[in-house]
């Protein structure tokens, strides 16, 4: 939770200073951003069991790795968004499409490791 929300924050306000120009269109992603930071706010906060002498349930927390999924879609479809952006203002950089495609692929893979490892551990 920690690592999305400090994740979420930074990512947003790294990108409001390079999205100054198109302010207007990154507000969708800053919207996701904030909403998927304040969300990891509140569950790091509101998330913790009354210690009343039962054992703690593992896979509550568990499922709290699954946020991460929506970081790494809503980061995906940014950096498609900001791929085609910059796709249109520099065609000569950004003619192939081979940088997206790993960058991708490297992110699925990444969190596909990251949730494997969570749930065999």
């Amino acid at each position: 939770m920690y690592f999305v929300f400090l994740f979420s924050v930074f990512k947003n306000f790294s990108n409001i200073n390079d999205q100054k120009e198109r302010i207007k269109q990154y507000s969708v992603f800053y919207g996701l951003y904030l909403v998927l930071s304040l969300t990891s706010f509140i569950l790091f906060i509101t998330f913790i069991k009354q210690p009343n002498g039962l054992p703690y349930n593992a896979v509550e927390y568990l499922k709290l790795s699954l946020l991460l999924v929506p970081l790494v879609v809503i980061n995906v479809a940014f950096e498609i968004y900001k791929f085609i952006l910059k796709r249109k203002s520099d065609p000569v950089v950004y003619k192939s499409l081979v940088p997206i495609i790993i960058q991708t692929v490297s992110q699925l893979l990444l969190l596909a490791f990251v949730l494997i490892n969570v749930f065999v551990w």
